[in-house]
């Protein structure tokens, strides 16, 4: 899962995210830019300067967190 906005410019909450849901999670380069990118994506794709399938290659990820299995008792308590 990627994630995006100003929750992904915290590292700690990037961690969190992937414990809680139990998925890796990167997180997306510059990612208050995503909207953006967005636009300038899609805008390339209605032109035909961009295939939907080379989008993801496109978007450069600053890091991955995976879950923390030590953790997931604790959240699935809280749950």
């Amino acid at each position: 899962m990627r994630i995006i906005g100003g929750g992904a410019s915290s590292d700690l909450w990037c961690q969190i995210v992937a414990d809680v849901v139990d998925r890796t999670i990167e997180q997306v380069d510059e990612a208050l830019y995503c909207g953006l990118r967005g636009a300038g994506l899609l805008a390339g794709v209605a032109l035909g300067e961009v295939e939907r399938p080379e989008i993801r290659s496109l978007v450069p990820v600053r890091r991955e967190y995976r879950p923390d299995p030590t953790r997931r008792d604790a959240y699935d308590g809280a749950f």
